[in-house]
């Protein structure tokens, strides 16, 4: 995810996916400690990636959040 609030809390990403269950999320901080404006997001399956990228370049509070698919059905 790039473009995100940065007060974003992980309830507000959670929120932002809904109903798509998500797994684990990384918060982007940058040198100084500070978020940054990018998370990583994890699903449980492919299929629950493919369908969160129907987000893309919606918003949370007043920015627009792009997403970034980094997934594939094959992760031998």
């Amino acid at each position: 995810m790039r473009g995100l609030p940065y007060k974003v809390s992980t309830e507000d990403i959670v929120k932002f996916f809904s109903p798509l269950v998500v797994s684990q999320i990384t918060i982007k901080r940058g040198p100084d400690g500070r978020p940054n404006g990018g998370a990583e997001v994890y699903f449980s399956t492919h299929q629950d990636a493919l369908s969160a990228m129907s987000r893309d370049r919606d918003y949370i509070g007043q920015r627009y959040v792009e997403l970034f698919l980094n997934s594939s059905e094959d992760l031998r």
